[in-house]
């Protein structure tokens, strides 16, 4: 298959050849092989000192941390049951070990007091695929963010796109349809969201910002999303698409008409009203009760 990015396709296009129920996206990773041949991963105890915390990580745009109730409970698992699920490692140099996977289960096996953690390690694999291995484990978790979802696959599609190929990207997305289920369509929404300023990616995890609404606002450039800022209350899916417009015309400086329109008076019939309340006398005197109620 011809090496495309994905970039040069439309939505349309990548649904219908690549509509996804994502699970372990690692399949095409590095993973055991049959017949024979060196399988491209060791298991074995390592050491706390010698592993170190992802070095891809996006300074200021990681993964939110574990809650510090659930991190608790997981603390005591360890301590009484040990690591039961090994954590994902790939070998650098002078004996070190990086943890692609498993983060939180490293942090609580030093506060429970181990010496080693169980760990599968991964041999001779790129950044890019590094850093698809540290992505994808992550957004499996089943508690995420919308900032999280938003930062996650951006680097994803990002490290995806590096390898140049369509067809990478269709193998790195393989089925596994219990842990999630995303199509190429919402992860490439997500992936538009990151250029949303962090109030707004905040403002959705805090529910005063609808995911609708937040899309929109991504087509901004980030000096009108700060100009828009002070409209948070306001904002929802069809002012942001108002904005968008005003941002196409090169009009975005009359941002206030679309926050600041008069209100509509409501419309009274007061004839008709007076049907229904006062009895027949009263309406033959319609006039002079009015007169008498504008002169009060």
């Amino acid at each position: 298959m011809a090496k495309m990015k994905i970039q040069e396709h439309t939505d349309d296009e990548l649904e219908e050849e690549l509509t996804v129920d994502l699970n372990a996206a690692a399949a095409k990773m590095p993973s055991n092989l049959s017949s024979g041949r060196q399988a491209l991963y060791d298991y074995m105890e390592i050491p706390l000192e010698q592993l170190v915390p992802f070095t891809g990580k996006a300074q200021g745009k990681d993964f939110s941390k574990m809650p510090q109730q659930k991190f608790a409970a997981l603390v005591k698992s360890v301590s009484e049951h040990g690591v039961l699920e090994a954590i994902s490692v790939r070998m650098l140099e002078f004996n070190k070990y990086e943890i692609l996977s498993g983060e939180h289960r490293f942090n609580a096996a030093k506060q429970a007091g181990l010496k080693t953690i169980p760990a599968k390690i991964y041999k001779d694999i790129s950044d890019e695929k590094a850093n698809i291995i540290f992505t994808v484990t992550n957004l499996m978790r089943r508690e995420m963010t919308f900032s999280d979802k938003v930062n996650g696959w951006h680097r994803f599609l990002e490290n995806t796109n590096r390898q140049g190929s369509r067809s990478d990207l269709k193998d790195t997305l393989e089925s596994e349809k219990e842990s999630l289920n995303i199509s190429i369509r919402q992860i490439q929404r997500y992936a538009r969201m990151y250029n949303l300023i962090d109030e707004y990616k905040q403002a959705v995890d805090e529910g005063k910002l609808t995911q609708t609404a937040a899309y929109q606002l991504s087509f901004l450039s980030s000096d009108e999303q700060n100009k828009a800022l002070e409209y948070l209350p306001k904002l929802n899916e069809k002012t942001a698409t108002e904005l968008v417009k005003l941002s196409k015309e090169n009009s975005f400086n009359n941002i206030n008409t679309i926050f600041e329109k008069p209100q509509k008076q409501s419309k009274i019939s007061i004839k008709k009203y007076a049907k229904q309340v006062l009895n027949s006398e009263s309406l033959a005197s319609l006039d002079d009760i009015l007169k008498e109620a504008l002169d009060m």
